[in-house]
């Protein structure tokens, strides 16, 4: 995983439900932490806005019941703006890329200088990618 993220900010993890996914980010995220400034762990079972609001308030940008009333958009360019230099590992949970897509109206990743993407799926896509066996 690693060696993947250092030629790519994207890798994702494929495989069936149940065959570690999940754990196998967890151990690379505790394995790494002093790699990263931000390490911020997105589910797919939430909606991104809230999500994106809790790591805005950990970053000092407001106070959440504010945050939280804003567009997941909105809270992508705060976070953006504040996290620009940091190193960051984000971890997306059980996601799709159309799915975040959806949400966001463009890919997670732009405008980060230094971010690196971890996420776990159930479906192939573009990215670079393991392949969990079963």
């Amino acid at each position: 995983i690693e060696h993947a993220l250092k030629e790519h900010k994207v890798l994702t993890l494929v495989g069936a439900a149940g065959i570690g996914k999940t754990e196998t980010a967890k151990a690379f995220a505790w394995a790494r932490l002093s790699a990263y400034d931000v390490i911020w762990w997105f589910t797919g079972h939430e909606p991104l806005s809230p999500q994106w609001a809790r790591l805005a308030e950990t970053l000092k940008l407001g106070a959440y019941p504010v945050l939280a009333q804003l567009s997941a958009q909105d809270l992508y360019h705060k976070v953006r703006q504040k996290a620009s230099r940091l190193r960051c590992l984000f971890i997306l949970d059980d996601y799709t890329r159309l799915q975040l897509k959806t949400e966001l109206g463009h890919d997670f990743n732009q405008g980060f200088c230094d971010l690196k993407i971890l996420m776990t799926t159930r479906q192939r896509g573009a990215d670079p990618y393991f392949d969990l066996p079963p």
